[in-house]
């Protein structure tokens, strides 16, 4: 009997190691009191985020890498120069000047995410997954404060447990 039981938990270990590499990455998104609004799955690792600069006015494009359950601002794309943005690359980052944006390349932590989002609607405050694009105000209330953070959910997990 002995043997049995301790053969059922080896087969559960061995399954649920060979399972756990088949989970999916959701983007989660969540309101300022910390309650999920949206779970959304992210079929590549990366995701962007799109706003009006609070000071200058012009769109900014970011974009994350979702990697070990935290997220990572990989490039941010600036329409114009200005105050608030970034112009000085640290160590291991870039920066481009192209025909129409100015581009900054980086590798860092930015988990979570908290976006306050503008007091009045405006069609650019975007979360872009894949080839979807998701308004802001989706989410929550103009003035609020959103979250974002990323989650993996193992498909066996889910399943069994």
């Amino acid at each position: 009997m002995r043997l049995i039981v301790k053969i059922i938990i080896a087969c559960v270990l061995i399954i649920s190691v060979l399972f756990a590499s088949t989970g999916l990455t959701y983007i989660l998104v969540l309101e300022s009191e910390g309650n999920t609004v949206a779970e959304i799955p992210l079929s590549n690792s990366k995701f962007t985020l799109q706003y009006v600069h609070s000071l200058n006015r012009s769109v900014v494009k970011e974009t994350y890498q979702a990697k070990d359950n935290k997220l990572y601002l990989i490039e941010a794309e600036y329409d114009s120069f200005g105050s608030g943005n970034s112009w000085n690359a640290k160590e291991g980052d870039s920066f481009i000047i192209s025909d129409k944006s100015f581009i900054y390349k980086t590798f860092r932590e930015m988990n979570p995410l908290y976006i306050r989002i503008a007091t009045i609607k405006l069609p650019d405050y975007k979360l872009i997954i894949d080839t979807k694009s998701y308004s802001l105000y989706d989410f929550v209330k103009p003035g609020d404060l959103l979250i974002i953070s990323v989650s993996r959910k193992v498909l066996f997990y889910d399943i069994v447990f």
